[in-house]
């Protein structure tokens, strides 16, 4: 019995914590039926989405306790750009940009698991790690991009800045996202 009033309190401290999505992110996720669900533990706190160089992006959190940096790009999909129906050519682009250019740095990259792919809702994705421009990352040293995209959708890239390639809070970030199969309003911070 426990355990139920505690996971009923969580979904519903997500809701409110999810209360706060910039208006034109919220916009988003719900145009590309998208649900966002950030953690209720290691501190996020919603962070300006600074203009770069290198990479834009549409939505950040930052934690200090767990050492991370998490921003999001939703790519909608659009009958009018082809290159939202190809994801994986889009995040290639994205992901090759993002690396930085130096003979000896690799970008390592794998499919995503059916597994992973069935939780999250998603017909494609992958990941890379990579060392990115330093224009973009301020203070990390790795990137961790995942990319997930569902026909007719669109195409989401998660952006995990770390420092610590044994930080177990990369592990947990997977869980943010998922694809939904009915449509959900989601909560829009006002104006």
């Amino acid at each position: 019995m426990r355990i139920l009033i505690l996971a009923f309190f969580s979904l519903v401290f997500v809701r409110l914590a999810s209360a706060q999505l910039p208006a034109a992110f919220a916009a988003k996720l719900d145009r590309m039926q998208l649900e966002l669900i950030e953690p209720l533990d290691g501190d996020y706190q919603q962070k300006r989405a600074f203009e770069n160089t290198v990479q834009r992006f549409d939505y950040r959190v930052r934690s200090k306790y767990d050492d991370l940096d998490v921003r999001f790009l939703l790519l909608p999909y659009d009958e009018r750009r082809p290159r939202t129906t190809m994801p994986h050519i889009e995040t290639g682009r994205i992901v090759m940009n993002l690396a930085v250019n130096e003979d000896e740095e690799v970008v390592a990259q794998r499919e995503l698991s059916k597994e992973v792919l069935a939780q999250t809702g998603a017909d494609w994705g992958m990941e890379f790690y990579l060392r990115p421009k330093r224009a973009f990352t301020e203070n990390f040293v790795f990137t961790r991009v995942v990319s997930l995209h569902r026909e007719g959708r669109g195409t989401v890239l998660q952006f995990v800045l770390f420092n610590d390639p044994g930080n177990r809070a990369l592990d947990r970030t997977f869980d943010w996202l998922r694809f939904l199969d009915e449509p959900v309003s989601a909560p829009v911070e006002p104006e």
